[in-house]
């Protein structure tokens, strides 16, 4: 991710990804990306969207395993 205002949008919805609901951040990251881009370098824009997304999933992993290592039930 080269954009750090997607940085902000982690923070921003780290609860949400702290409870594996993924859906709210990445609307948020592909319309920012919208909007940045638009559509004069569509490719640029897919492949910072595909580092986001990485790097949610990646976040989002590495939460629930620290969850459950301290006892934290998956429900």
């Amino acid at each position: 991710m080269n954009d750090p205002n997607l940085r902000k949008i982690i923070n921003a919805n780290l609860d949400d990804i702290k409870n594996d609901n993924l859906a709210s951040t990445l609307s948020h990251a592909s319309s920012y990306l919208d909007y940045m881009y638009g559509y004069k370098d569509i490719n640029k824009r897919k492949i910072e969207l595909d580092n986001f997304i990485q790097e949610v999933k990646y976040l989002s992993n590495k939460l629930k395993i620290r969850n459950n290592s301290d006892g934290a039930s998956d429900v």
